[in-house]
């Protein structure tokens, strides 16, 4: 089966993973991964906010980044919630973000890039969903969010 890609994919492609010291990519085609969207602060006027203290949540930051390297989507999404303030808060994000590459996600992927552009999370992100673009052979996508 011939693929179509845009000219001059397979070079950027290429010098974009050796430039990495990935002369050879993650298959990621094949896994089913959730789609989750971003966390959102919600409002419940019966129940009282009950801030939590820094050694809170730093033990509770700890706790989800464990959760997210095990693979718990659930449970890290859902306690991630109580972290919107917490200033490592986006180091959270990414890696959750990083661990769950699809194309289902790409719309929260794409919005976390614009918001950090120009940051370490940013081109920790980007180029972990450009490896995916490449494996997946999306030259279109692949050059929409290579910025060399």
């Amino acid at each position: 089966m011939f693929h179509y890609c845009a000219p001059g994919f397979h070079q950027i492609a290429r010098s974009f993973r050796l430039s990495l010291g990935l002369a050879a990519g993650f298959v990621l085609g094949s896994l089913m991964v959730p789609v989750f969207p971003p966390v959102q602060a919600t409002e419940n006027s019966n129940l009282p906010v009950q801030p939590l203290s820094i050694e809170a949540q730093r033990e509770l930051f700890l706790s989800v980044e464990q959760q997210i390297s095990q693979r718990r989507f659930n449970d890290a999404r859902s306690q991630m919630q109580s972290l919107l303030g917490y200033p490592l808060y986006p180091y959270l994000e990414a890696e959750f973000l990083a661990q769950n590459l699809s194309y289902a996600n790409e719309e929260v992927i794409a919005e976390f890039l614009s918001e950090y552009a120009g940051t370490p999370l940013d081109n920790s992100l980007r180029r972990q969903w450009l490896n995916f673009l490449i494996d997946q052979n999306d030259a279109e996508r692949f050059l929409l969010y290579y910025q060399g």
